[in-house]
């Protein structure tokens, strides 16, 4: 069995753009639900996570339990705005900070897709304000409902750019991490 996140870019009229995260192992709770049933789980190479430049901006993928994989989480720094995570997920609460140090530590907008019985969506940015830092939620646990915002990655973008000179005392974001590079 595998697991892997698809998506479906469009480039323009009849042109468009298939790409394919792989998660590459899976959480110890679910690889041993997987043997109890004798199914062994397909794992993929371990390179870093594909980082997809579109008109919006450039994105990538972790798949659920991968989120809380540092090594992971790490080869994201300074190349995406926005980190996409479809979730199975019923630890809410350890994913709410998870959510949290992932937007500070890559320095980006993190999007939790949870599904619906366990709910818990949002999108969350490493934003200076408290207030601003859940762009939004929705917890609606059993019911198939649908979250939305518009994001606008240019100011996360400029603040890491103004970022680099140590002279600069940019404001709007949490400081971006030590050794941070900003590679888009």
């Amino acid at each position: 069995m595998a697991n892997e996140a698809v998506g479906v870019f469009t480039s323009g009229f009849n042109m468009g753009a298939v790409c394919v995260w792989p998660k590459g192992k899976p959480a110890r709770d679910e690889e041993r639900k997987l043997l109890a049933i004798g199914v062994q789980f397909k794992r993929h190479p371990r390179i870093p996570p594909l980082a997809v430049r579109t008109k919006g901006g450039t994105i990538s993928t972790l798949i659920c339990s991968e989120l809380l994989e540092v090594e992971r989480r790490s080869a994201l720094m300074g190349r995406i705005d926005l980190l996409l995570v479809p979730s199975w997920n019923q630890d809410t609460a350890t994913f709410d900070h998870t959510v949290q140090t992932t937007a500070n530590d890559v320095h980006c907008y993190v999007a939790i897709a949870n599904n619906a019985t366990f709910s818990d969506c949002r999108v969350h940015c490493p934003s200076d304000e408290r207030w601003k830092r859940d762009v939004c939620r929705l917890i609606c646990r059993g019911e198939d409902e649908t979250i939305s915002a518009h994001l606008d990655f240019e100011p996360l973008r400029d603040f890491q750019r103004q970022s680099a000179d140590p002279r600069a005392d940019p404001k709007g974001f949490k400081p971006v991490p030590p050794g941070f590079e900003y590679k888009r």
